[in-house]
């Protein structure tokens, strides 16, 4: 069934369709425009923690979050903050940051011994803009998009001193019956174990950088395992075409595995893994659960902004189902399967992730995306990057141990003769170890793809082959000598 959408329109929707946009300006731009302009008296003033400022007027505000509505260059922005990102808020006049009462802390002196200094200080572009990297990563999730090549696309970004990482997801959705697009595939949750060992190295250990970039996630597709992906970042967008889901049907993975008891243990064990993950970046858990659980029901009322939501039916015009229990009449149909609109668990379309604080806008073009970022023109794309080539080499090299392992490797082992003199016999073995150590090296190489497990039981049953080839030289050498 398709999500029945209640006759009301949020104040996020209107906003996405107004074609709001989000922007910081500079102190140094910020200041001569207030000075210059004697309207801008009783306005007020956002002083956010990066030294920006923003001149507008507040149009609502929350615990957590603040809309502000400005003008750039004669452009009017209205847009959305978290208040993590501000230092003060003054209401009612533009104010000069630089008397806030806060003294900033002193520029740390480069030298030898204090390295982090150094890394700080270095000027990141001759000409002042922001150094942006862009990541794309595309291909098949846990394939493609791997732990290795993202840590060296990391490494390459911090070596280019990027200001703003951008991580393009593009994941292919391998459901049901291994091709494109087919429907939920229980199996997809339990890529949430893959998910966990990708997302922290964009969120945990960029945190160890002596200067952390920005870093959002921009998601063209993100179905089955990649879904979880963006949950390690505070800011991601949509394409307009861009979905994220195909984790659903939990409790159909558990079918056949143990007892009843064993099987509720398993399935609140991944279902915690998954609320963790979003709730580390402060998604709410309801979201996670309708995304992957079949029975149950949520819905939700957005008012000024915020989420309420309910775990039940809607009870009025004014809210919006999100899921229904997937049962009798309301199982989903096959077409809505595959094209993501069903409601049996939920898939973020780019507007219900607006709706729900998920998603911060909708862009389809770079230029757009750090435009609602808050950069219209001061940013420079890093044309150094080696994002691309790593994620290629990765991709091809993967394919090359596939085939190796698969037909290349075995068949060359097939070919090697053991008969003849001892020595060639020697050589025949020697052969073989060379051929089956190489097998193991490609085992090792990709043990985050093949799986840590399995790929530690294979490399073990070479070894295995190795040590009789051994044992069998050795009865060989002592026949030899008895001769």
């Amino acid at each position: 069934m398709s999500h029945r959408w209640m006759p009301t329109v949020s104040l996020a929707a209107l906003l996405i369709a107004a074609g709001s946009l989000t922007t910081h300006t500079n102190l140094a731009n910020a200041q001569p425009a207030a000075k210059a302009d004697d309207a801008a008296k009783g306005k007020d003033t956002l002083i956010f923690r990066n030294g920006r400022t923003m001149v507008g007027k507040i149009v609502s505000e929350t615990p957590t979050k603040i809309r502000f509505k400005g003008e750039v260059n004669g452009i009017a922005l209205d847009t959305e903050y978290d208040k993590s990102e501000i230092l003060k808020i003054v209401k009612g006049a533009p104010v000069d940051p630089k008397a806030d009462d806060k003294t900033p802390a002193p520029t740390p002196t480069p030298s030898p011994t204090n390295p982090v200094a150094a890394a700080e200080t270095t000027p990141e572009d001759p000409t002042g803009k922001k150094r942006v990297y862009v990541m794309d990563l595309k291909g098949r999730f846990g394939r493609d998009i791997s732990e290795t090549p993202m840590r060296e696309s990391l490494k390459d970004a911090q070596k280019q001193r990027a200001d703003i990482i951008v991580i393009s997801l593009d994941a292919e959705w391998q459901g049901s019956g291994d091709s494109e697009g087919s429907g939920d595939d229980a199996s997809a949750f339990d890529q949430l174990f893959r998910a966990e060992k990708i997302g922290p190295i964009f969120s945990d250990e960029i945190e160890l950088w002596p200067k952390k970039p920005e870093v959002v996630v921009w998601v063209k597709k993100a179905m089955g395992g990649a879904a979880f992906l963006p949950f390690y970042c505070k800011q991601i967008y949509f394409s307009s075409e861009g979905r994220m889901g195909g984790i659903g049907y939990l409790r159909q993975l558990m079918e056949g595995v143990g007892d009843a008891v064993v099987r509720e243990k398993q399935w609140s064990l991944r279902l915690a893994h998954a609320r963790g993950v979003a709730n580390k970046q402060g998604y709410a858990f309801e979201v996670i659960n309708a995304m992957t659980v079949t029975e149950y029901i949520l819905s939700a009322k957005i008012e000024g902004g915020e989420v309420k939501y309910f775990e039940r039916m809607p009870e009025g015009p004014d809210e919006i189902l999100l899921t229904d229990d997937g049962k009798e009449s309301n199982i989903d149909s096959t077409k809505l399967l595959i094209a993501g609109e069903g409601n049996d668990v939920l898939t973020l379309s780019p507007k219900l992730a607006r709706d729900l604080n998920v998603s911060k806008g909708t862009v389809d073009s770079l230029e757009d995306l750090l435009t609602e970022m808050g950069h219209p023109r001061d940013w420079a794309e890093i044309k150094e990057s080696k994002s691309k080539q790593i994620q290629e080499r990765w991709k091809k090299d993967f394919e090359s141990a596939l085939r190796d392992l698969r037909t290349r490797l075995p068949q060359k082992l097939s070919e090697i003769q053991g008969g003849g003199t001892f020595q060639e016999r020697t050589k025949a073995r020697g052969q073989r170890k060379v051929v089956l150590r190489e097998m193991q090296a490609l085992y090792r190489k990709f043990a985050e793809i093949f799986g840590e497990e399995q790929a530690a039981a294979q490399i073990a049953d070479l070894d295995t082959q190795i040590e009789l080839i051994d044992q069998e030289q050795q009865r060989d050498a002592q026949e030899q000598k008895r001769r």
